[in-house]
């Protein structure tokens, strides 16, 4: 179907709507581009967001990607895009033709201003993730039990108050902000006399004395504001549902090996049943497999029957032969055996560390109950263990893993028979972060009976205050607080179902800034036009020397395209005339400082032979600038290449549209918590205080929540700014700042601190003309906000192969919230020699401060930067402790540890050792 043209004007009502929020934007002080909103529709829509919201930009098979993604993405439902503003005099916002009406007037709020929390956990498919990890495409949990695609990934900044639920069975706090919907069951209380706190359920142990119908069986499932969710609601976790499909009857493993000096390829099979189902548990649990085909099992050394029977599985799957390694010192055995093709399945398929291991998606998803309990057998074997209780009291079974993904997984498979599992997580010192996995009350006897056997943990007390049926699990509420946030929150549109599961256990659904703030003074204000002659240009070389050779080259410089010195902008780090412009010198630059004297005391005042030593040590130091090339470490390795890569003209044009648009998209990232939380503020004000009607009030709620909301342990930048700003305007209305409040020890009188000073709105505005991300938050970070907002810092700990908790110190939380910012995360790297051993190489190196870099991300980034140079091209940095040169030659990557390279001119010290 052609496409037809059409207007894209604003109609009547929503330029109505425009001018009232630019008036009530403009009464706050806000100070803006002309701003010119667009109505499109949403395949127009999703073809401005895949080219990064300039529709002239240059063509690129990227692009292309995008905007099938988000075309699927909202063709099928899944998602969709509410908001997009470009920073641009004037600056073009774009607004969605089908939106509701309370829609554009949010969107229009946010862009007249810059314009769920980010470390909540959600279910896909692959196991759990932080939601600002999610991207467009990817499967998520929803209501209904089944995955759905991300249509859109919507992030905003939030600053106000948020609500942190806890949920039994789960020691995630979820953090969220009021508007967002909670799929919530309201339950009755129990209508027997004296038990009026106690909720009706279907677990009750007293049903007999009261007549039906009960309260229970009349309760409903709704949609509530998070705010309004209170201890004592229950909430639901959704039970997951899969397509019935053909049972595979084997599992095949490839086979490439050499046997006997023969090279052997082809396929193992091996039948999928429960004997199989149980070695994987027990490979979860006790298993290790390496590359050279050994496979091993640690056990302890009373543990006979296991040793048996994995010898047992071992011997009937594979036919292979079983050694034991008996270890006395540490009371342990080993089962081993001998397999490379085995080896690489499992580590493939199962995980290769402990942090890593999971049950199989080919056995998570098996429709056989009996064969997937056999894998639980085998693990809780290896990694159960069990209480015993009596009387009144009931005993508990539980496992313990450092894998989150199995520890979900293992949270759905029980919910096969409807068992509830409690996921508990918990930081030990000096270790990784590991996850408790319970099952208590009634779920524990009858897991007990399945695992084992037998019901062993006796004790009588079986009811448990959650509940399921053959759709949900029901677990109560147990706290609800509210706490000051500021910062990124984020939201997603899911296909169909719009709605998510969160891995704590229930289902949630569904311009100022740019003109004044000083770090986007030097960006292009005619950057829609500057885009357009790029496109332009590209698309003429691509007709000249052919559309394959301009993009590859595209693709090279694209990959680098964050090799720039950011700062370069505002801080003046050479002369704008080169020295490699090879000027003729003045000769009297190399002859040796004489001073003025009569003839007969010229050789006591100027001594020859100190002249002559003098005059070769400056030779001596003019040749050793000549060698270094660059004079001091080039930062920006983008621009050193298009002034001395051997580039044709076209190839150094291209580079050089690529590295203006970088360093236009720069302060963006730089701001991204100040920009972001400045333009939420404003939204959320000119709303609430001016254009919101009451009936659009829980629409409103749920898209601002789904912007505001923050989850676990990771931070929303949104919502961090919005709240810091918040705090910032409260600090200076009631005078908290200043050396009286810092020197005041008295706790009750800062409490009541109030000078009535008036002064918060100037300070933000002040907030937002000076200040980017890393000065915004070392300034007005303070640790009564840390404490209020229960902040703490994370680190990446190698062994788990994951963030943990490190610290709620207010110094080391700043010091790491900070060193995430500085260069927006990414690794610090400088072109220090242009004629690396003589030959033309490129030597670069990295400023390691503590974080290795990622090996395959290195040798991708060489190899682009070896196209573009054209010579080898080498990088030196620290990779576990040890001083290393990563280097490619064009043809081959290699490794050499241990000191800096070996240039004889740099480094001649090394030469004669």
């Amino acid at each position: 179907m052609p496409n037809t043209p059409y207007n894209t004007n604003l109609p009547a009502d929503l330029r109505a709507l425009k001018e009232e929020i630019e008036v009530h934007a403009r009464s706050y002080g806000l100070d803006f581009y002309e701003t010119i909103f667009e109505v499109v529709d949403a395949d127009d829509l999703n073809e401005i967001a895949a080219y990064g919201g300039f529709p002239t930009r240059y063509p690129h098979w990227s692009f292309g990607m995008s905007y099938e993604e988000l075309r699927k993405g909202y063709d099928y439902g899944l998602s969709k895009i509410y908001e997009m503003v470009i920073n641009n005099d004037p600056c073009y916002a774009y607004l969605m033709r089908c939106n509701h009406v309370v829609d554009q007037k949010l969107v229009m709020a946010h862009v007249y201003g810059h314009c769920l929390a980010p470390e909540t956990l959600v279910e896909v498919r692959s196991g759990v993730k932080p939601i600002q990890d999610v991207y467009v495409g990817e499967e998520v949990l929803t209501h209904t039990g089944v995955y759905r695609k991300v249509r859109v990934v919507a992030k905003r900044w939030f600053k106000g108050k948020i609500h942190r639920l806890s949920v039994s069975g789960s020691s995630e706090k979820v953090r969220i902000t009021g508007e967002h919907p909670v799929y919530v069951l309201r339950p009755a209380p129990c209508v027997l006399a004296g038990r009026q706190r106690v909720p009706c359920r279907p677990t009750c142990k007293t049903q007999h004395k009261c007549s039906a119908p009960r309260p229970y069986e009349t309760y409903q499932l709704v949609w509530v504001p998070a705010e309004e969710v209170k201890p004592g609601d229950f909430v639901a976790l959704p039970r997951r549902r899969f397509a019935p499909a053909a049972t595979p009857e084997f599992v095949h493993v490839p086979v490439d090996k050499v046997l006997h000096r023969q090279r052997i390829v082809g396929t193992r099979r091996l039948p999928l049943n429960k004997s199989l189902a149980k070695f994987i548990g027990y490979f979860i649990a006790e298993g290790n497999a390496q590359k050279r085909g050994l496979v091993g099992f640690g056990f302890h050394q009373d543990e006979v029957a296991y040793h048996g029977e994995i010898g047992a599985l071992v011997r009937e799957l594979l036919g292979a032969n079983v050694g034991e390694d008996h270890r006395p010192e540490n009371h342990a055995t080993i089962i081993r055996f001998n397999s490379i093709e085995m080896a690489h399945w499992l580590r493939e398929q199962v995980g290769v560390g402990a942090a890593d291991k999971k049950i199989p998606e080919f056995l998570f998803d098996h429709p056989d109950d009996d064969c997937l309990l056999g894998c639980l057998q085998g693990l809780f074997n290896g990694d159960g263990t069990y209480t015993v209780a009596s009387g009144r009291r009931s005993g508990t079974l539980s496992l313990t893993t450092v894998s989150r993904q199995l520890a979900y997984q293992l949270r759905h498979v029980c919910a096969r028979w409807s068992i509830q599992t409690g996921v508990y997580s918990r930081q030990r010192a000096g270790r990784q972060r590991c996850y408790d996995v319970v099952w208590s009350g009634a779920s524990a006897h009858k897991l007990s009976a399945l695992l084992l056997g037998e019901d062993v943990i006796e004790g009588n007390r079986s009811f448990e205050r959650s509940w399921s049926d053959e759709n949900y699990i029901y677990r109560q509420v147990q706290e609800v607080e509210t706490e000051d946030y500021d910062g990124l929150v984020y939201n997603f549109s899911v296909e169909e179902d719009e709605s998510y599961t969160l891995a704590a256990g229930f289902v949630v659904h569904n311009c100022d800034f740019f003109k004044n703030n000083a770090y986007f003074a030097h960006t292009s204000r005619k950057m829609m036009d500057e885009m357009a002659n790029h496109g332009m240009r590209i698309r003429r070389y691509a007709e000249k020397h052919g559309e394959d050779e301009v993009e590859t080259f595209l693709d090279k410089c694209m990959s680098i395209d964050d090799l720039i010195d950011m700062h370069s902008v505002a801080i003046r780090r050479r002369e704008e005339v080169s020295r490699y412009d090879f000027a003729p010198k003045e000769e009297e630059e190399n002859k040796g400082t004489r001073f003025k004297s009569k003839d007969y005391m010229d050789d006591y005042i100027n001594p020859r032979q100190a002249l002559k030593a003098e005059e070769e040590e400056r030779k001596k130091l003019q040749e050793q600038a000549a060698r270094n090339f660059p004079e001091r470490p080039e930062k920006d390795v983008l621009l050193f290449l298009i002034e001395h890569a051997p580039l044709k003209p076209w190839q150094r044009d291209v580079l050089s549209i690529v590295r203006d648009e970088a360093y236009y998209f720069a302060p963006q990232a730089m701001t991204k918590i100040t920009n972001e939380g400045w333009a939420s503020y404003w939204h959320s004000t000119i709303m609430t205080q001016k254009t919101l009607q009451p009936w659009e009030c829980i629409d409103y709620a749920d898209h601002h929540s789904g912007t505001m909301a923050s989850y676990g342990p990771r931070l929303n930048p949104y919502k961090l700014g919005i709240e810091l700003l918040r705090d910032i305007e409260h600090r200076w209305n009631t005078g908290k700042f200043g050396k009286e409040w810092e020197e005041c020890d008295d706790l009750d009188k800062r409490r009541s601190w109030d000078r009535k000073l008036g002064l918060g709105r100037q300070k933000i505005f002040e907030v937002r003309r000076v200040h980017n991300d890393i000065t915004f938050i070392d300034t007005f970070l303070t640790p009564d906000f840390c404490r209020e907002h229960k902040l703490f810092s994370f680190a990446f700990q190698d062994q788990a192969g994951q963030y943990v908790i490190e610290s709620r110190e207010f110094d080391k939380i700043k010091k790491r919230l900070l060193f995430s910012l500085t260069n927006f995360g990414k690794p610090w790297i400088y072109v220090v020699d242009g004629n690396f051993k003589n030959r033309g190489e490129l030597l670069l190196r990295h400023e390691h401060n503590g974080v290795d870099l990622r090996q395959d991300q290195a040798k991708d980034t060489l190899a682009n930067l070896q196209f573009i140079w054209s010579r080898p091209v080498h990088l030196q940095t620290v990779v576990e402790g040890k001083p290393t040169t990563l280097s490619f030659d064009g043809t081959e990557h290699s490794s050499k540890t241990g000191g800096d390279a070996d240039d004889a001119k740099r480094n001649p010290a090394g030469k004669t050792r």
